[in-house]
Formats: C-alpha cells, structure tokens, sequence
C-alpha cells in the first residue's frame, strides 16, 4: 500500500470519478458489499463508509510527504531501505542457483526453520523465525554469516517473540544428501 514503507498514518480507501448516474451505482454496490461483514449490518454504520465519487474521500488519501522527515516515519524508511539493500546484495543474486524448494522444521507454534540450497558448493539460506508473541525453543546458533536479525534472541536456542535471523551458512553432510533429494519438511 501506498506509504507503507514510511508507515505512513493516511487512510487508504476506495476513491474514483465517475459521471452522476455511475458515481450513485458505485457508491451503493459499495455499501452492498460492506453488508456482507458484522461491522457493517447497520444501515446507520454503512453510512459512515467513504463516499468513493466525493473530493474528501480522495483528499484523505493523499500522502504527507512531509513525514518522510520525521519521526517515526523516517525510521521506518530506513529499515525498509537497509532490508532492502540487503535483500538486493545478498538473497537476489543467490536466487538462481536455489534448485527446488527449502526444507522446514516446524520448531514450535509460528516458530520455523526454513533450509535453501544455494548453487554455491555446500552452501544454503536459512531462515530462523520466530513469528509469534511468546518465546520459542530449539532454534540452531547459526553456522554461518548472519545477514540479518530482527528482534533479539533470548540464547541458548531461544527465539524471543517476533524474532527473525537470515544466514548464510555451511550445509552439513546430512543436509547435502537432503538437498539432493528435494524438499521436505518435519
């Protein structure tokens, strides 16, 4: 979405121009849609939807361009530009030589182990995740050069809530054999 990138506080919502009798059949096939979720059952709150044919609507939209240069939102565009640059000078030109698909272990709940095989001898992209609020056990310490880290790990194999590494890394004898057979998972 527009502005995500700087986390941008605007509201994004449906807006067009369109002629009178156009305009009236989208705004209500608008409000016919909303019926559909519980927010929406009242006739009073589908009211309250953005008319998508009015001026205000599409002047909600618009972005601060302004926000780029302050806080938070100049933070978050220099996260989204470091991850990024990463991304570009690390995993990119790596992603031609990874063959099939990666092998995962499921570590606890939203806490995964994601293995890549890269076309480089003997080397993989891995992956350690923990996509979940509370802590997670069994993660490996990495093998190899980490590329990025998100959030803290808690050590000794622990993953704190939400905490994500990438790595490249040496692949063991094992995990050689199993790249040649193709993905897996457990």
């Amino acid at each position: 979405f527009m502005g995500e990138e700087w986390a941008a506080t605007q509201p994004f919502p449906f807006f067009c121009e369109f002629g009178p009798e156009l305009a009236e059949a989208v705004r209500e096939g608008r409000r016919r849609e909303f019926m559909r979720f519980p927010a929406f059952q009242d006739p009073a709150t589908r009211e309250l939807i953005p008319d998508p044919t009015a001026e205000s609507t599409f002047l909600a939209a618009k972005l601060d361009w302004d926000d780029l240069r302050r806080a938070p939102h100049a933070g978050w565009l220099d996260w989204y530009r470091r991850v990024l640059a990463v991304r570009h000078a690390e995993i990119v030109p790596r992603l031609a030589g990874i063959g099939c698909g990666g092998r995962y272990r499921v570590l606890a709940p939203g806490a995964v182990l994601v293995r890549w095989a890269l076309g480089e001898p003997s080397r993989e992209l891995v992956l350690a995740a923990n996509l979940s609020a509370v802590p997670a056990h069994g993660f490996p310490p990495p093998s190899g050069r980490v590329l990025w880290r998100e959030a803290e790990a808690a050590g000794d194999g622990v993953f704190g809530p939400w905490a994500v590494r990438w790595s490249i890394e040496a692949m063991s004898e094992g995990d050689m054999l199993r790249a040649e057979e193709g993905p897996s998972h457990g």
